[in-house]
């Protein structure tokens, strides 16, 4: 059985536009489903602007651990490497206890979305230009109704001022 879609923003107006333009589109699909969407519901095509910010983990229940399906170029590009198909315990070991680890836990546990923004943590990867990361993540079910995946969007703030 799915679970029903949270669809309270969890974040204020003043957020990034395409953190407004994800949680839009997300919204938008779990409503006309009236369910948390799957992967398969979720349609590239439709977020073009979006998708050099979208990564998108797989959750593991056995060994409650995430692994890296899906990263987008500014991602990569403002974290300076590219770990598709790693785990992210095996990039960040102490996971759990990061900001990061807690948001991905409580989407899935909740079936809820979580969105953030805050400098990056000292133990963060090579984040070196980077000064702020604002992230939305986004629950994806299984078939089952269980989280299976979680989508996010994660824009970056550049120490030039730019933005990613």
């Amino acid at each position: 059985m799915y679970a029903s879609p949270h669809l309270e923003a969890p974040f204020p107006p003043t957020c990034h536009w395409k953190v407004g333009a994800m949680w839009d589109y997300w919204s938008g699909v779990a409503r006309a489903q009236g369910r948390v969407p799957r992967r398969a519901d979720i349609d590239p095509i439709d977020i073009p602007k979006l998708l050099a910010n979208v990564w998108i983990v797989d959750f593991d229940p056995g060994t409650l651990r995430f692994r890296h399906r899906l990263i987008g170029t500014a991602v990569t590009r403002a974290r300076n490497s590219d770990t598709t198909g790693d785990y992210v315990d095996g990039e960040i070991p102490d996971l759990p206890r990061t900001m990061l680890g807690r948001e991905l836990a409580s989407v899935v546990r909740e079936c809820r979305p979580v969105w953030s923004k805050a400098p990056p943590p000292a133990s963060a990867l090579p984040l070196h230009d980077v000064v702020e990361i604002e992230r939305l993540s986004l629950p994806l079910a299984a078939e089952t109704g269980e989280v299976e995946m979680v989508l996010s969007l994660s824009v970056f703030r550049m120490r030039t001022g730019d933005v990613l």
